[in-house]
């Protein structure tokens, strides 16, 4: 399925898009719908092989039954097994637990906590940078909000316009270097720089460091 994180990047890049809401099905045609709901209203696991009855409770043709089971066990959705019942007889009976399966890994991703992206890192990078950001920018930026603090990416941001360049890869260098160094927060960023200048014994009003060559 479509990924949310998707729309919005897709959003942000173009705010003027118009969202249009689409409210018929346009994958599945409607006897794999009335198929795929006339098993899941059966609320078992097992469902015996039976193309006439359901053919039967669908009014469609028994073949186009059978056409539309062997499409769904293609597709991975159900199966089909040999099994005896309760009364010891052998018969084929249509398996859910594929469909079940995932539906169960889809609600597990549902509930997987996703870290909120804040659209403002994006809005102030366009306007330190004076211009729309790249896609791929965007895909860097959002890299980073996974693994920083939002007042560290800006910081960064700051530093790097502080020092006449806009280069990601800059950026990204004095992020890594920061890490190194165990700053997690601005407080500890101002905290690290002051001890920076007193061992360096300058007097400067910003701190000023080539990132990209320190290694």
């Amino acid at each position: 399925g479509a990924k949310t994180d998707t729309l919005e990047k897709f959003l942000i890049l173009f705010p003027d898009t118009k969202v249009i809401c689409l409210n018929e099905n346009n994958r599945s045609t409607q006897n794999i719908l009335d198929f795929s709901y006339s098993i899941i209203s059966q609320d078992k696991t097992r469902l015996e092989y039976n193309p006439e009855f359901i053919a039967t409770s669908l009014k469609i043709n028994k073949f186009k039954v059978m056409e539309l089971i062997n499409n769904l066990f293609e597709k991975k959705i159900i199966n089909i097994v040999v099994e005896k019942n309760k009364h010891g007889k052998t018969g084929e009976y249509i398996s859910m637990e594929l469909l079940y399966d995932k539906i169960f890994k889809e609600l597990l991703i549902e509930d997987e906590p996703v870290k909120e992206i804040n659209s403002d890192v994006f809005t102030i990078f366009e306007q330190e940078l004076g211009r729309v950001i790249t896609p791929l920018e965007y895909e860097m930026i959002k890299k980073w909000i996974e693994e920083y603090k939002y007042e560290i990416i800006i910081e960064a941001l700051k530093e790097a316009v502080y020092n006449g360049t806009t280069n990601f890869r800059y950026i990204d260098s004095i992020l890594s270097n920061w890490k190194k160094n165990g700053i997690k927060n601005k407080e500890e960023l101002i905290s690290y720089k002051n001890k920076y200048r007193k061992s360096k014994k300058e007097k400067v009003d910003y701190f000023e460091y080539n990132w990209l060559e320190d290694e």
